[in-house]
């Protein structure tokens, strides 16, 4: 069966809250130094994540894609797909690592790496570009916060993963939700932003760690990454079947 997120206890809550009271009462001593270590973090992120190698990137996998007949009739077509996994539209992390990059490069030209006023522009909240600024500061925060969140996910979670075909996919309400069966028969699934194809054949591709399914990325969902079909097998058989077949006609071979 599925199995339902971790929910926070209400007593869990006790010491997050005594956390961001202690950060926000001594926000003043440290708030200088918060852009630059925020900088130095974007590099330290993007680095990590090209550190995280998945350990297979060759994979093959049973499809059941949606097909529809000559005759306008609905089917799922069997396919056995060998495919591959590759990294895809880097240029988005150019855009967090540039910022960061330059602006410890210009803080040092500067003498003041490590001490800048964040929030010193907070200090005139009746200019006319005050809240314009905040309102921009704030989509680019967390634009960037997205970005590299989605990156290092992926990177941590493709690491170690096996292949299979969700039994289900949607798209509602701008999220795609999927389940899939493991190996073992048990029910799994996730949601996502649905970044990646939406192919039918390789957009319901979900790659899971064996040892915790939870941890799971469907194609149709990945950012940085893309998956390449390298070959087909023979339509309506799967990987048993096909094998089979290979064995007995190795057989006929031999014999003759």
């Amino acid at each position: 069966m599925l199995r339902p997120g971790l929910l926070m206890k209400p007593w869990q809550f006790l010491p997050i809250g005594i956390v961001a009271l202690f950060a926000i009462l001594f926000l003043p001593y440290y708030e200088s130094y918060i852009a630059s270590f925020a900088a130095a973090l974007l590099v330290a992120v993007v680095a990590a994540g090209f550190c995280l190698q998945p350990r297979q990137e060759f994979f093959r996998v049973n499809t059941k894609a949606p097909r529809r007949t000559a005759g306008g009739e609905r089917v799922r077509e069997h396919d056995l797909l060998a495919v591959k996994l590759e990294l895809a539209h880097l240029w988005l992390l150019f855009i967090p690592t540039s910022l960061g990059v330059l602006f410890l490069v210009g803080t040092a030209a500067n003498d003041t790496t490590w001490h800048i006023g964040l929030f010193r522009w907070l200090d005139y909240p009746f200019r006319a570009y005050t809240y314009v600024t905040f309102r921009v500061a704030g989509v680019v925060i967390a634009g960037t916060i997205a970005l590299l969140s989605q990156w290092i996910t992926e990177r941590w979670i493709l690491r170690d993963v096996i292949a299979t075909y969700a039994m289900s996919a949607s798209t509602k309400n701008g999220h795609l939700n999927y389940v899939f069966l493991d190996r073992y028969g048990s029910y799994y699934g996730g949601s996502t932003f649905p970044f990646g194809s939406m192919n039918p054949s390789i957009g319901r591709i979900v790659f899971y760690n064996e040892s915790n399914p939870d941890r799971n990325k469907i194609v149709g969902g990945l950012l940085f990454h893309r998956v390449v079909v390298l070959g087909e097998g023979l339509t309506d058989l799967d990987y048993k079947t096909t094998e089979a077949h290979l064995k007995r006609g190795r057989a006929g071979l031999a014999e003759t």
